[in-house]
């Protein structure tokens, strides 16, 4: 399959847009645990650009503030470093910016 992908987004000059859902690995006897690939390591080595989104959290609470979310650049040869992230938000009017405080 990504031979495939890699083969459509080059030659017809088109973005190819894949997800992997994360898991929870809880390790044996303990209570840590850590978020893996659910589809593998392997297929997190695929894409050339890795963009991580999640529900954006509160720091003192933890918890998810209503509609906002988090974008993160995990893996890009065209990534400018001095840009951690981009929060946005998921609203009836479609994805719009966050104003930053």
């Amino acid at each position: 399959i990504c031979e495939t992908l890699n083969h459509l987004a080059y030659h017809e000059h088109i973005a190819v847009v894949v997800t992997n859902q994360v898991t929870l690995k809880i390790e044996d006897n303990s209570e840590n645990s850590s978020m893996i690939p659910a589809l593998g390591e392997s297929w997190s080595h695929v894409p050339s650009t890795r963009v991580f989104l999640q529900y954006k959290q509160t720091k003192e609470t933890r918890d998810s503030v209503p509609g906002e979310r988090e974008a993160r650049i995990l893996k890009s040869s065209n990534h400018n470093p001095s840009i951690k992230s981009a929060n946005f938000a998921i609203t009836t009017k479609g994805i719009c910016d966050i104003e930053e405080d």
